[in-house]
């Protein structure tokens, strides 16, 4: 097979060395399923902050890397948003390398719509593999509409199968796959004598092991609190962090846990490490992991450094949160204690040490258990045979055929609609002051008079009638037949039927020759259009040089980003389930740009849903669109109008 693996964000400390257990652990799948003769692709995002190290990073053999720089700040919705938006590029421009399945990886679930997005942009099956539970919270919310364009589910626990359960994703199929551990390199025969050395421990010295960072989930000062406890029973005991942060008090958190370390007087045991290469001979080298996390919330439900030191046969004290009692029974493979609770935690790692035929005995029967699970080879096996069984099931729609749904689907939306069109839209108090506002934007400045006009989208017919009015020739084109019947009724009425052509065509196909018009004209149209660079292409082509285009969108890139963001994860309306899209700046420059259009003018139109009928929401419309016309805030406005021209 032919493997796209996603990850949201690669994260990557010092020499390369990959930080946060979905993507190691990505990584580790894809190194598996290369073992076993597939060929994998790794497509990963990069912060600013991890770009430099980027060209660091090796990728195993088989693996093929791509790279996609995301200049938003980090764990922000703009940064998911960008990096959304790239996959989708990059997807089209990989559809030569004939990948068979996409499957994405990550911990947050908000991700899942970006696998959904690639498996769409390719025509493939897409997976997503979900390392932490599903909360309450608008992210349950997001990852059940992303579900919907996923063709299976892996979740890397129980504990996250039961949670995705709970919020009612039981439609698209759902697989329990572990996360793969190198158990080749994290093994009972690796030497940890040379670190303990190193680091200047006696052999009969406690060395406790934290791996993690200082966010508040992962508990560390908890176990700072513990140590303290633990150092009146063990006065020669040291605690190894292999983290780096920053003790002067600009982080509220590492603040906390740096005064914490000097009320309690144990900086002198704890030896602080930042991001190291050499983890499995660190973990040979450790009496005990100790994994204090308040929840599991975050990079991944089965901590990996858990699992790496279950691996290598070092014992492990953890708190019961999360999956952590899958992985540990306590008294049979370590030891468990309470979360939020330095006591508890202290008492598991007194006794640990003190049992010493115990631990070693738990560290065999751990090691077992992890080689049997989750070795590479176990879950590149259980891995493979889920993708194989995927891969059986009837192809999902190309691109193409997409498109060519999206455009039935708003033919038969519309002609539904059409009877009570004006009336759900441009009769109450705001519909009539968006109506004005928006014939204001459009004459102002353009002379359509005595013109070839083509309007695409004509709706109802205020444009057409207008334009008419005003002596243009106009060719107005729809796909709904029943929108062109009440556009034939309006011009019967005013008068003005015998100077209008009605086409019923696709803009993204139209029925006219080279340069046939002088100036062209689309209102609420392009927010329903799919395929849209092939539709502007058209546009561009039916235009004569020197036309002019005039055109509204919905402006992703707006105060009502999130809004948008959703509208576009899911391809549906807010409150109309038809095909919809935001545009951003880019997404409208680069189809503009191919059909030889120049933008020349963009006017900012605030613009609220038809639902808002109020007349006392006029004063606020009026003023709020009239600071968004033509000042920099045009940029941000919900609907913006671009005046362009052709080449």
């Amino acid at each position: 097979m032919n493997i796209l693996l996603i990850a949201p964000r690669m994260a990557i400390g010092k020499e390369g060395v990959l930080v946060g257990g979905s993507t190691v652990s990505m990584m580790n799948v894809a190194r598996g399923l290369a073992a076993r003769g597939h060929r994998v692709h790794v497509m990963a995002g990069y912060s600013r902050e991890d770009d430099m190290a980027a060209g660091c990073l090796a990728m195993p053999e088989g693996v093929e890397h791509l790279a996609l720089r995301v200049r938003a700040p980090r764990c922000s919705a703009l940064y998911g948003i960008e990096f959304l938006a790239r996959v989708r590029r990059n997807a089209r421009a990989l559809h030569g390398a004939q990948f068979d399945i996409v499957n994405g990886h990550s911990g947050f679930a908000q991700y899942g719509a970006v696998s959904a997005a690639a498996g769409a942009a390719l025509g493939l099956r897409a997976v997503h593999t979900l390392y932490c539970p599903l909360r309450p919270s608008r992210s349950a919310f997001l990852w059940g509409r992303a579900t919907r364009g996923l063709c299976a589910i892996i979740a890397i626990s129980d504990n996250v199968a039961a949670s995705l359960r709970e919020h009612g994703i039981t439609e698209t199929p759902l697989s329990v796959i572990p996360p793969p551990v190198d158990t080749d390199a994290f093994s009972p025969q690796r030497d940890g004598r040379g670190v303990r050395e190193n680091l200047g421990f006696a052999p009969d010295q406690p060395l406790l092991l934290f791996v993690g960072s200082v966010a508040r989930a992962k508990g560390l000062d908890v176990l700072i609190e513990a140590l303290g406890r633990v150092a009146r029973e063990l006065p020669a005991v040291r605690l190894v962090v292999t983290l780096e942060f920053d003790r002067t008090g600009r982080d509220d958190t590492q603040a906390r846990i740096t005064r914490l370390i000097e009320e309690l007087g144990v900086g002198d045991r704890i030896i602080q490490l930042g991001f190291i290469a050499n983890m499995p001979e660190l973990m040979a080298a450790a009496d005990a992991l100790v994994i204090p996390f308040r929840s599991t919330d975050g990079p991944s439900d089965y901590p990996l450094a858990l699992l790496e030191a279950m691996s290598a046969g070092t014992a492990v004290v953890a708190t019961r949160v999360g999956a952590v009692p899958e992985l540990v029974e306590h008294g049979v493979n370590g030891w468990l204690a309470a979360p939020d609770d330095p006591q508890s935690l202290a008492e598991g790692i007194i006794t640990a040490w003190q049992h010493r035929a115990a631990r070693e005995q738990m560290g065999a029967v751990a090691r077992a258990a992890v080689v049997e699970r989750f070795s590479l080879a176990a879950v590149a096996e259980q891995t493979e045979r889920l993708f194989l069984e995927i891969l059986k099931r009837p192809a999902p729609e190309s691109p193409a055929t997409q498109s060519d749904r999206a455009v039935r689907e708003t033919a038969v939306f519309y002609d539904r609609e059409a009877a009570h069109y004006d009336g759900m839209r441009w009769q109450s108090p705001v519909g009539r002051y968006i109506a004005r506002a928006q014939q204001e934007v459009v004459f102002d400045g353009c002379d359509f008079g005595g013109k070839r006009v083509i309007e695409l989208g004509p709706g109802s017919g205020r444009f057409t009638a207008e334009l008419a009015r005003r002596g243009a020739r106009v060719t107005a084109v729809d796909i709904s037949a029943e929108m062109l019947k009440t556009t034939a009724q309006r011009l019967t009425a005013m008068g003005l039927r015998d100077g209008v052509r009605l086409v019923g065509a696709s803009a993204a196909a139209l029925p006219f020759a080279d340069g046939e018009f002088e100036a062209g004209l689309s209102v609420n149209m392009f927010s329903h259009l799919e395929p849209f660079a092939q539709a502007v292409q058209e546009i561009g082509r039916v235009l004569a040089p020197g036309g002019v285009l005039v055109a509204n969108f919905p402006n992703l890139l707006s105060g009502a980003l999130p809004v948008g963001a959703v509208v576009n994860l899911t391809g549906r309306g807010v409150f109309r389930k038809v095909y919809t899209h935001w545009y951003s700046w880019g997404e409208i420059a680069r189809a503009y740009g191919a059909a030889g259009l120049r933008v020349e003018r963009v006017i900012g139109h605030f613009y609220l849903p038809r639902r808002v009928k109020t007349g006392a929401a006029v004063p606020v419309l009026r003023l709020l669109d009239g600071a968004m016309r033509h000042s920099w805030l045009r940029r941000f406005a919900p609907v913006v109008f671009v005046v362009a021209r052709k080449m």
